[in-house]
């Protein structure tokens, strides 16, 4: 017997369910109550609702109702498989192998004309899988089409000519399977014969369930559960939001029928009449057969509701009525009850006494907070406001807990990242527990599936340098290659480098019709890497390649477990490139993974399954005995299909938040409901339409829009709220503040409120006027950032509970302080020559070096992935510098471009040979000013006394006439201290000659003899600024010397304070400090970051002293002409 129970209150529908086990237990107790659910979320409240009721919930089966359906089948027709014949992915592969053989046939036309220059049959198996799918939904929605064209038939109502070839594509299909011995059982077929065989036999079947509970589920056939009551009870128990019938749809043999057949009340079982005015129930039935809906959100958001409910009136059944009367204590309350009683108090006013005023209005109390809408400015911040305002609501409210409250997100993948790290990282005194179920993550955060589905690319990968690396940063794969997390970071430095750019071999430049280079492959860098073993790059290069002298000694190991991972690479790269039939391809999947991956027990389950897909992919289509070759890019396309098809297992965890879709807890009751994402076009979803989908062009009763459905999700999730609805989406773009606009449902949610209810202040004000106050009562904006000062203002309506942004809030943030406090204490050693010049190059560096001993090492992160077309800074500094000294000495150049070449420093082919000679010019310009000055030079040692410090040391390359010095680059003040220390010392130690030091582009310094005097005077100076900087960082920068550069005046050696050459000097030291997209600033240097986190007012002062102090006597002795 069919039993529909209808109730507004999904406790009531437990409570039955509850009553009928306890007062009719079942005749064998080994048998098993079947419960049908909605999801698996609903499955879960209801065991625990069990639980509670009789002590422990077991001996339950649950089914979703797909799965119910298939299970009936499999009881009435004992010889079905467990799986159909024609699920999806069986459909697929035989499509595959019909579909080019009857081409030619005139039904398939147009896909003939489609599937023209496929290549490696890529349109082919997009098109069949696109065709399976609908397959799979005809058959749940539109059945009979199936059977029809089984029959050679085909439907008419105008479906167009896609039918024609559909129809002649499934006979083709069923004769396809048919051939293969298989059972013709698929959806449809089943459906219609389970229908008559049920209808054909009067006594009962043994193999149907005694009884079966289908629990608050709306999607299956009301002709298949007629059809089953008739031989077990069944009962159906449905949430229903009104309690009368609101169907807009009329038929007067449904309405003759209900007005003879009230529902029975389900306490005193006494008739209820299932119309609001029970006094007319003629309707007054127009041409369309319609009838208003009084209640406008019943209306607009009940349309797939209301198709069910009039189906479910057709069929015999016995129908109680559950409902339970709402009691208008609040807002969201007051909603419910209108809904339910089907009410309309909404209010336009269509002339304008009735506008003047709102008297007609419900009062809406300003303490009512059971409805709210909150704006953000993105998904972050949506979170954010999220947690605080359920903090806020615990803590006025002690009564909540975690376990009362879900929110639901209209895109859950989109929103889990921001969910997991606001909740996941809050602080204890604010953490929740939470749970986050229906979001997809195998193919995002799930690093076996990624590095497998790299793997499977190697036929088209160009092999970077990052991509390879990446691969060994998988801990499994470099495992399986014995290669630790040191190693590791050993190797990348390596690789960077040893040239390393792309490319496993010379082979890829054949491939792809480019000439052979011979470098930057990674077969180039790892002969780099075992030359070094053997030999040193003094040795010169070994067959066009220079030896890398960082693989040596054990170290040496890495590049031999290197080796072997990419023999392997290499090697399935040449495997993978052939085309296979899947049987050849069965097999594949457990190689790589063995080739790849060291197996233990936290990676065992993860690659079990990454094979058990790959099997259960390629075992349809041998099952389905298709025969062809298959390309692997097809079988990529497959199975990340599969996997982007997996969703997180929902675990059951009581007492948490539990952040899910829209559609797995609706109609679930409790106390908080929050839904996040609420825009328009995210919700209700938009799916682009299918050309091909015949369910497009059909408007069917049975055949709901996906519109139809969020709508009335929508309001399925606004009956099921106990005490409040929270509702959030973004306002404004935090890119470019940018409007957004809410849901279509929100907006007619906040209109029918702002339409019914008013303000107490607002009473005797004007209809309009009253609607906005509502509408600013609901609504809050929220700010861009979290610790904006009105997050945290006691005044305001919610406040933020993050405390880690309240002093940004106040403003309270503090200066940073210096790094050095108090000055160190003074270590009075003997100084060395070359430590005074090493510390004028850079102060800072050389307190953290040499007194902290503090260094700071700039890790190579990026490996680069192109071939080089110029050189970097330091390469280029390298050579040039090779490159002058031999110019100078009169030494061949031809060595250093060998060894450039053999070490891939240099661009390929004729690019780095034009840049070679474009270096060799310009430091030949540079060594013959050095020659014109060169004479014999010797090394000098030097001890002074100086300011009780003995200065020792060798001053190098002292010629009769003075210093001489050189530089690869443009010359800067910093070179211009160091020879300016060099000829202090020179001078002190009774020389006089001239210093001079050369570089590109005419630069130059130039200082004339002093008197020793002299010398030991600014040398005195220049130590006792060394001994400063030995206890306290001493802020000379490169960008204060720009500064002194700019307005130093050099007819005067003074500084020059003109204020339009000071604005101009400043500017020029922003400049160099901050850089730009050429050039890299001051500001990028790790020591002075230590110092300077941010350039103020006093940083700069700073600068500008510190400049004026020791560089001015610099630029006034040197001589320009």
């Amino acid at each position: 017997m069919l039993t529909i129970y209808h109730s507004n209150d999904l406790e009531i529908l437990k409570n039955i369910v509850c009553c009928e086990i306890e007062s009719k237990p079942l005749l064998n107790p080994l048998c098993s109550e079947v419960l049908v659910v909605q999801s698996r979320q609903t499955e879960e409240w209801l065991q625990i609702k069990l639980a509670e009721e009789f002590g422990i919930a077991a001996n339950i089966d649950f089914f979703l109702p797909s799965s119910f359906i298939w299970e009936m089948f499999f009881r009435i027709f004992p010889g079905i498989y467990k799986t159909s014949a024609f699920n999806q992915f069986s459909i697929c592969w035989k499509l595959r192998d019909i579909l080019p053989k009857i081409l030619f046939k005139k039904s398939f036309i147009m896909l003939r004309q489609y599937l023209s220059d496929d290549q490696e049959y890529r349109k082919l198996f997009q098109l069949t899988a696109r065709i399976a799918q609908l397959f799979e939904q005809y058959s749940i929605h539109q059945p009979e089409w199936l059977n029809l064209w089984e029959n050679g038939d085909i439907v008419e109502s105008g479906l167009g000519e896609n039918q024609i070839w559909q129809s002649a594509l499934w006979m083709e299909l069923v004769k396809h399977t048919k051939q293969l011995g298989e059972p013709i059982w698929h959806r449809a077929g089943l459906y219609q014969r389970f229908i008559s065989t049920l209808n054909q036999r009067s006594s009962g079947i043994l193999n149907l369930p005694s009884r079966i509970f289908v629990f608050g589920v709306s999607s299956l056939p009301a002709e298949y559960l007629q059809t089953l009551g008739k031989h077990t009870d069944l009962y159906l128990l449905c949430i229903n939001p009104c309690r009368y019938y609101w169907s807009g749809t009329q038929d007067q043999q449904v309405v003759e029928k209900m007005k003879n057949h009230s529902r029975s009340y389900y306490k005193n079982k006494k008739p209820i009449s299932r119309f609001c005015d029970s006094d007319d129930v003629n309707f007054s039935l127009t041409d369309t057969r319609k009838q208003k809906v009084t209640n406008p959100l019943l209306a607009s958001w009940g349309q797939q509701g209301e198709k069910h409910f009039f189906l479910l009136e057709k069929i015999e059944s016995h129908k109680v009525s559950a409902f339970v009367d709402i009691e208008a204590t609040s807002l969201i309350k007051t909603l419910q009850r209108d809904i339910l009683e089907l009410e309309d108090h909404s209010f336009i006013g269509v002339n304008s006494s009735y506008r003047s005023h709102s008297h007609v209005k419900r009062i809406l109390t300003v303490e009512d907070r059971s409805v709210e809408i909150h704006l953000c400015h993105s998904i972050k911040r949506e979170v954010e406001v999220l947690q605080d305002q359920l903090l806020n609501m615990m803590d006025k409210d002690s009564s909540l807990t975690v376990g009362d409250i879900i929110v639901m997100v209209s895109d859950i993948n989109a929103y889990a990242p921001f969910i997991k790290s606001i909740f996941g990282k809050a602080s204890p005194e604010h953490a929740m527990p939470f749970t986050i179920s229906d979001y997809r993550m195998v193919n995002q955060t799930n690093l076996f599936f990624q590095s497998f589905m790299t793997l499977l690319t190697l036929p088209d990968s160009r092999f970077t340098a990052e991509e390879v690396i990446s691969l060994l940063e998988i801990p499994s794969i470099a495992s399986r290659f014995s290669i630790d997390a040191e190693g590791l970071a050993v190797l990348r430095k390596w690789v960077s480098r040893s040239g390393v750019r792309w490319g496993l071999d010379d082979e890829v430049f054949d491939d792809i019709h480019l000439p052979i280079s011979s470098q930057h492959t990674w077969n180039f860098g790892l002969t780099r890497m075992l030359l070094g073993y053997g030999m040193h790059s003094q040795a010169g290069p070994w067959e066009g390649v220079l030896p890398f002298d960082e693989c040596c000694g054990l170290m040496a190991e890495l590049a031999g477990n290197l080796s072997e991972f990419l023999m392997n690479l290499m090697r399935w790269k040449k495997l993978l490139h052939q085309s296979l039939d899947l049987s050849g391809w069965l097999p594949i999947c457990r190689q790589i993974l063995n080739d790849f991956f060291l197996k233990d027990r936290d990676n065992e389950i993860e690659l079990e399954f990454i094979e058990q897909k790959w099997s259960e992919i390629i075992n349809y289509g041998i099952d389905s005995l298709y025969q062809k070759e298959v390309p692997l890019s097809r079988l990529r396309e497959e199975i990340e299909l599969q996997f982007n098809s997996q969703k997180v297992k929902y675990e059951a965890r009581g007492g948490t938040i539990n952040f899910c879709a829209l559609a797995s807890m609706r109609c679930v009751p409790v106390k908080v409901i929050c839904l996040l994402g609420m825009n328009d076009g995210v919700y209700p979803r938009t799916r682009p339409p299918c050309s091909i989908d015949l369910m497009q062009s059909t408007i069917s009763t049975e055949n709901a829009s996906s519109c139809s459905e969020d709508h009335y999700l929508f309001l399925e999730i606004l009956c099921s709220v106990r005490e409040k609805l929270y509702i959030s989406y973004i306002f404004r773009s935090i890119e470019d503040n940018t409007l957004c606009y809410s849901s279509i449902l929100v907006s007619e949610l906040i209109d029918y409120i702002s339409r019914s209810f008013c303000l107490s202040e607002d009473i005797d004000r004007d209809i309009d006027i009253s609607a906005k106050a509502v509408v600013k009562h609901l609504q809050y904006l929220h700010s861009r950032m979290p610790f904006a000062p009105e997050n945290f203002n006691s005044q305001s309506k919610f406040h933020s509970f993050s405390s880690e942004w309240l002093p940004a809030a106040r403003r309270l943030g503090m200066k940073h302080t210096p790094f050095i406090q108090n000055p160190l204490k003074e270590h009075k050693i003997n100084l060395n020559l070359n430590q005074l010049l090493s510390f004028w190059c850079h102060p800072v560096r050389s307190f953290f070096q040499s007194r902290l001993g503090v260094r700071f090492k700039i890790e190579e992160s990026i490996l680069l992935d192109t071939e080089p077309f110029l050189l970097d800074e330091l390469s280029c500094y390298q050579m040039n510098r090779k490159l002058l000294d031999n110019l100078i000495h009169d030494k061949k150049i031809d060595v250093i471009y060998e060894e450039m070449r053999a070490s891939g420093i240099l661009p390929y082919g004729v690019w780095g040979d034009l840049f070679f000679k474009e270096q060799e010019v310009k430091m030949n310009e540079v060594a013959k000013k050095v020659k014109s000055h060169y004479t014999r030079s010797e090394n000098r040692d030097i001890s002074l006394m100086v300011d009780g410090f003995m200065l020792t040391g060798s001053l190098t390359e002292v010629q009769v006439n003075g210093l001489l010095r050189w530089s690869p680059s443009i010359l800067h003040l910093a070179q211009g201290l160091k020879l300016w220390l060099e000829h202090l010392v020179y001078c002190a130690t009774g020389g006089s000659g001239f210093s001079f030091i050369f570089g590109c582009n005419n630069s130059f310094w130039h200082f004339l003899p002093l008197s020793i005097d002299h010398a030991y005077k600014y040398l005195s100076d220049y130590i006792h600024g060394y001994r400063l900087g030995m206890c306290s960082p001493l802020l000379l920068t490169s960008s204060g010397g720009r500064w002194l550069q700019e307005c130093f005046d050099k007819k005067a050696d003074i500084v020059n304070y003109n204020d339009v050459l000071q604005k101009k000097a400043y500017r020029t030291l922003l400049q160099s400090w901050h850089g730009n997209d050429q050039i890299r600033g001051e500001k990028n240097d790790f020591y002075l970051q230590r110092l300077v986190t941010s350039l103020d007012k006093e940083s700069i002062k700073i600068m500008i002293e510190q400049a004026e102090r020791w560089y001015a006597p610099v630029l006034q002795y040197n001589k320009v002409s």
